[in-house]
């Protein structure tokens, strides 16, 4: 027996980090299931004491109502991965959409926290448990490709396309943006803030600007599909599309009419300072 150097028993100091660690992580237990995608469901409460029965069923019944749909997207390109993960809560027979989180598998572990934001609260133990039954079933999830163009909502690539054009020339019209050797240069993250407002998604960047190029909207720089140009007295890498195509004929006209107007107003005052 170990005694202090007063000759008393020592005692066995309780943790206190151990005795606030949540016990039912070690209790659950996530399936894949599949559907239209790969999705996660709360199946089962394993190896129960009596002791913890009451505590287990409590959270248990917290969590049953949420269901994680996971899908992979590779992009076909740069053959990189992307997993989407959103939660549905079951409330009475509806099916609500309660958040989702764009991350990798390498930063699964601290990108799963995100969830934290929609006010699901697990706790860290909890989300290694998720996180966990993802990486172990890995290989059965459903995987996409970012080429997958039914994610956009639209019936063809041609619609997203114009619906992407379309925004951008209310975008240079709005912000007065002229043309430069024929061509209209846009900073990468100010097209990437204008991607955003169509709601799509990070992973889908690389196959728009592959659309943009297959129909030569825009000009690469050695097989990049962005070039640099200075833009605002800095240099930014920026998609140059280029104002010969039909949809910018209508930006570029009101550029000459512009033009025209503030050369005649020129011309009229160099007139009167002469007389």
């Amino acid at each position: 027996m170990n005694t202090n150097t007063n000759g008393t028993p020592v005692t066995a100091k309780a943790d206190k980090g151990k005795e606030n660690e949540p016990i039912i992580p070690r209790k659950l237990e996530w399936e894949l299931k599949e559907g239209e995608n790969s999705y996660l469901e709360l199946v089962t409460i394993k190896n129960i004491s009596k002791d913890e029965r009451f505590l287990i069923i409590r959270r248990y019944r917290y969590l049953l109502p949420f269901i994680f749909e996971v899908v992979r997207y590779k992009d076909s390109e740069t053959c990189e991965e992307t997993l989407v993960i959103t939660c549905y809560k079951k409330e009475d027979e509806e099916i609500v959409f309660n958040g989702s989180v764009e991350t990798t598998l390498m930063d699964l572990d601290s990108d799963i926290k995100g969830f934290l934001r929609y006010g699901i609260a697990l706790s860290s133990l909890e989300f290694y448990t998720l996180t966990n039954a993802i990486k172990t079933r890995y290989f059965d999830i459903k995987l996409k490709t970012t080429d997958d163009i039914s994610k956009y909502g639209t019936s063809t690539k041609e619609e997203l396309l114009q619906n992407i054009l379309t925004l951008l020339k209310e975008y240079i019209a709005t912000n007065e943006i002229k043309s430069k050797d024929g061509l209209f240069y846009i900073p990468v993250l100010e097209f990437n803030a204008l991607l955003e407002q169509l709601e799509i998604q990070k992973y889908q960047y690389n196959y728009i600007r592959r659309l943009l190029k297959d129909g030569d909207y825009i000009k690469t720089d050695n097989k990049r599909n962005t070039v640099l140009s200075r833009h605002r007295d800095k240099i930014y890498r920026c998609l140059a599309f280029k104002t010969e195509k039909e949809e910018f004929k209508e930006l570029i006209r009101a550029e000459e009419k512009s033009a025209d107007s503030v050369a005649k107003t020129a011309e009229t005052t160099e007139e009167q300072v002469k007389e």
